[in-house]
């Protein structure tokens, strides 16, 4: 019933996913885009800002799963990796990329520090070992980073070579300058690598400043075949799901969009499986004769025991298509339709979600905001009441991640 619960929470706690970036190529620059010049505050390049694009696919996700053609995650403790090459292109002095212990993942991440340059600036270059890519298939370039003391910040770029892997002979092109992700907490970063399909390629991670900003890479890796965003927003209503991507379009969180009128059916357990969640939403009135949640429960139930994530909101879901609920939704019992007028719903005290929350649910047939309470197992968590005490939506969390609106 309930469309109006705060997407924010409840993905930051319950759904627990990291916003990511996705940069998608515009233009390669010539190395002449590139100069700097000395001092903290005076770098001055013609900037090629690659923005940042939410993927939202209208059409239903298909495609190659996922395969890896490198991974990198510097656990062999040393910079360059087995395969790799480092270039301190302006100052042989420069430190160059380093080792450190500050990791995403695992026990070593590369960094390069906030060194003082010799010359007029440093600019060292990590770079990848030849890489061949598919024909065919999308390809992205997936990592993590982090920085620190970015307001030193002079110029952090990923770029590309089909020629020499060695930066001095002049083959590379700038991809991407991520100066718009200076976050000094761990974050991914996805670059469309796609245009050199059928290419042979080397990647650049390219520091430049003087005593200027730190930047942490971990977790290189390049993937071909479908590349899936966080979210797959389920509409199981014709058009109720709409109200979901307008919300994580503006939370940042990257979506795909499966409509099951549209498809005559709902995605199936191998389409799940590609998403860190699942939004699934009915008709924000009465249950519509053609949903097709039921069908789905066994891959639903799958997918969770699988580690996946999922928040339901439906109107009288429980009354016309579960009326006993399966074992994934960890319901004891429910009320049809206990409130009827305009509530508040307020979160429950010490709730993961709801504590200390509360907002206004109003009375209105257009939208079918009558909430069911529900009776949660003993292993789930009452999230929200309404004014009179009565449980309207619930949460379980012990191996997946489940939120139920009614």
């Amino acid at each position: 019933m309930r469309r109006v619960w705060l997407l924010v929470l409840i993905f930051g706690v319950t759904v627990g996913l990291g916003a990511s970036s996705n940069l998608n190529l515009k233009r390669v620059p010539s190395r002449a885009d590139m100069g700097v010049k000395k001092g903290r505050h005076t770098s001055v390049r013609p900037k090629i800002h690659v923005p940042v694009v939410k993927q939202y696919h209208k059409t239903s996700p298909s495609g190659v799963k996922q395969q890896s053609l490198l991974f990198e995650g510097f656990e062999g403790g040393v910079i360059p990796p087995s395969g790799w090459s480092q270039y301190m292109v302006s100052d042989s002095n420069s430190p160059g990329w380093q080792i450190t212990t500050d990791a995403y993942e695992g026990t070593y991440a590369a960094y390069h520090n906030d060194d003082h340059a010799s010359t007029d600036s440093l600019s060292d270059w990590l770079v990848t070992p030849q890489l061949s890519i598919p024909a065919g298939e999308p390809v992205w370039l997936v990592f993590k980073q982090k920085v620190r003391f970015s307001d030193w910040y002079w110029y952090h770029g990923v770029w590309i070579s089909t020629g020499s892997g060695d930066p001095n002979d002049g083959d590379f092109v700038e991809l991407a300058e991520l100066s718009s992700n200076l976050s000094t907490d761990w974050n991914e970063i996805r670059i469309d690598l796609s245009a050199y399909a059928g290419q042979d390629i080397y990647l650049a991670f390219v520091y430049v400043g003087d005593f200027s900003d730190e930047w942490y890479i971990d977790n290189v890796e390049v993937i071909y075949g479908e590349m899936s965003a966080d979210v797959l927003v389920v509409d199981d209503g014709g058009g109720s799901g709409l109200y979901f991507t307008y919300a994580l379009y503006s939370l940042g969180y990257t979506f795909d969009y499966f409509n099951c009128a549209d498809s005559g059916r709902a995605p199936t357990l191998e389409e799940m499986e590609r998403y860190q969640a699942l939004v699934w939403t009915t008709d924000g009135e009465y249950i519509p004769s053609n949903v097709y949640i039921d069908d789905a429960s066994d891959d639903i139930e799958a997918y969770l025991n699988n580690g996946g994530k999922l928040w339901v909101s439906s109107q009288d879901l429980l009354y016309y298509i579960f009326p006993t609920p399966p074992a994934w939704m960890h319901i004891q019992s429910y009320i049809k339709d206990v409130d009827v007028d305009d509530f508040t719903a307020h979160g429950v005290p010490g709730s993961a979600i709801g504590d200390g929350l509360e907002f206004d649910v109003f009375d209105d047939w257009a939208f079918g905001n009558w909430a069911d309470e529900i009776v949660p197992t003993a292993d789930a968590n009452a999230e929200f009441e309404d004014d009179d005490g009565h449980t309207i939506a619930i949460s379980y969390s012990d191996g997946y991640k489940f939120f139920f609106s009614a």
